[in-house]
């Protein structure tokens, strides 16, 4: 079901009614689950195209009892590995091609997401931090709610839990319905309007760079390139980050309290620094159940006070390597994983160096303004060379790298950082009027008329784009893991 669709929108409207006629007990055991259980059929041609998610789901739900029951590792790690392939065998990983698969459409649509939280309860309730009983209610509502299913974000089933009493437990006030609206609006004004013209920039782009495949000299072909890459960084970006302000919004309205999954991201001054802020939950998600527990077994195994701040180096490139695997089932995914794995290894290399041989001075260097600004261009220019992967097929970035060669992407890399940086000055200089006019804006905002004047406005300027772009509004990017 197409969040911007008429059909999801009667959808959100009739289920927003049917929650509230309800008794507030009712409504998370049974109106919640009737609501995530048609949004789920929305994606089907029929039962037999659910019958694989359903067998993904029974297994799991089979394992969290199982594993309750022995509090055997053995049984754990085996139940970790049959969910897992069951995952991977119905992604159809290219590298798995030789097995035969099902000669028939099935729903994959939020495939990666449950197996995160699935993943989650079984090392939970195998560690002893998820004691209670997992009900089937609590169990589909917490795997297959229709606000996270389809991108995300990654909850905990401790948060869910936590949460559980206010879906719908208690009455919203007015401020906090506005406020909800006002998010949604946000979300929507982001995904179509924003996304929306980065993608098309990124498309013209694109297009003059395979234009120029052939014939292109390398310095034409690393221009484009680049201005395609930086234009579907923030395509990207517009398009996640709108759809997770939508999600919170509706979120909100039923009384649930979804995470936050970006915080500013592009004024990190690292990679390390990025990954916290873009795609919170699933970083938080990859340190908890992958990053800490492999940093601990290289310390247990070899306990060697001079090399255990080298081993952060190790986890951090395979925590990241598997991240990237993560984002697709071809074989471009692994270089994807590979440019991830570097970037986050060799900053926290770096990062060891610098703080064990030049503490002091290093403390003082990234003081500067002038520094930190370089640094979050040099972040985002390499951020964005690496999500070529999102956007080229393996053939047409092997064929780029035959004809630009390593000179040309660090060429891309070094011209994305001074464009990148001379906007964040353009910026910076302009800081304190854009400052202050926000401020007044801000104080503007508390008027309830000017409000909603610029409510109706971004609904005007949603309604003109919807209507240019009716055939070819942008899709949610993360949709298809």
């Amino acid at each position: 079901m197409d969040f911007f669709s008429l059909k999801f929108f009667l959808y959100l409207l009739i289920s927003l009614l049917i929650f509230y006629l309800s008794p507030p007990p009712y409504r998370a055991k049974y109106v919640f689950p009737a609501m995530n259980h048609v949004f789920l059929v929305s994606f089907s041609n029929g039962w037999a195209s659910l019958l694989p998610l359903f067998i993904f789901l029974c297994a799991g739900f089979i394992a969290i009892q199982w594993i309750k029951k022995c509090q055997d590792s053995r049984i754990f790690i085996l139940c970790v590995l049959v969910v897992t392939g069951i995952f991977v065998y119905l992604k159809k990983y290219t590298i798995f091609s030789f097995f035969p698969s099902m000669p028939y459409f099935y729903v994959t649509v939020g495939l990666s997401y449950i197996l995160f939280r699935l993943l989650q309860i079984l090392v939970d309730v195998h560690q002893g931090a998820i004691k209670e009983k997992i009900s089937g209610i609590d169990f589909f509502n917490f795997t297959c709610n229709f606000l996270t299913f389809v991108s995300g974000p990654i909850q905990r089933y401790q948060e869910y839990q936590q949460q559980k009493s206010f879906l719908g437990g208690r009455v919203l006030s007015e401020g906090e319905v506005v406020g909800m609206f006002f998010r949604i609006i946000k979300g929507v004004m982001k995904t179509i309007v924003i996304s929306g013209i980065f993608l098309n920039l990124h498309q013209y782009s694109l297009s003059g760079l395979r234009h120029v495949f052939e014939s292109g000299a390398q310095w034409v072909l690393c221009r484009k390139y680049l201005l395609a890459a930086l234009y579907y960084t923030l395509y990207l970006y517009y398009n996640f980050s709108g759809y997770m302000d939508m999600v919170i919004g509706i979120g909100g309205l039923f009384g649930a309290r979804i995470p936050e999954n970006f915080n500013k991201p592009f004024e990190a001054t690292s990679f390390l620094g990025f990954w916290s802020r873009w795609h919170m939950t699933l970083s938080e998600w990859f340190k908890i159940y992958v990053f800490n527990p492999f940093l601990s077994l290289l310390v247990r195994q070899w306990d060697n006070p001079r090399w255990v701040p080298y081993y952060s180096v190790v986890a951090f490139f395979l925590t990241f390597f598997l991240m990237g695997i993560w984002h697709g089932s071809t074989a471009i995914f692994i270089i994807y994983g590979l440019f991830l794995g570097l970037g986050m290894s060799m900053n926290q290399l770096f990062d060891i160096q610098m703080r064990r041989y030049a503490r002091v001075s290093y403390k003082k260097l990234i003081s500067y303004e002038w520094v930190r600004t370089f640094s979050a261009a040099l972040t985002y220019s390499y951020f964005s060379i690496g999500l070529s992967c999102l956007w080229l097929n393996f053939h047409e970035l092997s064929h780029l790298w035959m004809k630009v060669k390593v000179s040309g992407f660090l060429m891309a890399w070094i011209l994305g950082t001074g464009i990148i940086s001379v906007v964040l000055w353009t910026f910076k200089i302009v800081k304190f009027s854009i400052r202050r006019l926000k401020e007044e804006f801000q104080v503007l905002l508390q008027n309830f008329y000017v409000a909603y004047a610029v409510m109706a406005l971004q609904i005007f300027l949603i309604a003109v784009f919807w209507f240019q772009w009716l055939c070819n509004l942008p899709e949610f990017v993360y949709k298809g893991f």
